[in-house]
């Protein structure tokens, strides 16, 4: 651990290598500067002990995942693209059959569904637009016109 610098955490490629440290970004943080550890720091293995010849798809997206929950998605897809470049330099390099890289890893983030109301729902809203004769024709517009949220 002594060999990685700033630099290196910064561009995200020592998480391919790893061991990655798992904690705060502030325990990564000051392993990284000043090379103290947490009390009882807990390490997980990433790519370092995998032979270029011997990597799959499958384990690229594994690894992916686990720099995902434990540092960010930010970090992960940077961490990504350096091992992307990293594999095209092995095969061109030392003409190695290199895994083809995973797509759409945690591109974008899960959108929930809609809530859409009921018709019971809707009854109960269009009746109180009913009995508020000022300002019942804006609890009413949406649903009579079907007009969308955004306008």
């Amino acid at each position: 651990m002594k060999g990685a610098t700033w630099q290196s955490y910064r561009n995200g490629t020592h998480y391919i290598i790893g061991p990655l440290l798992v904690g705060t970004s502030d325990d990564r943080r000051a392993f990284t500067w000043k090379g103290t550890k947490p009390a009882a720091p807990q390490f997980l293995e990433v790519l370092g002990g995998v032979r270029v010849a011997e990597l799959s798809t499958g384990q690229i997206r594994s690894w992916h995942r686990k720099v995902s929950e434990h540092v960010g998605a930010y970090t992960a897809n940077l961490a990504k693209k350096f091992l992307r470049a990293a594999l095209a330099l092995a095969a061109e390099d030392f003409g190695l059959r290199v895994p083809a890289m995973p797509s759409k890893l945690g591109r974008g983030r899960p959108r929930s569904k809609k809530a859409i109301l009921t018709p019971e729902q809707v009854g109960l809203l269009l009746k109180a637009a009913v009995e508020d004769k000022q300002k019942g024709i804006y609890y009413a517009f949406p649903f009579l016109t079907g007009v969308r949220p955004s306008e």
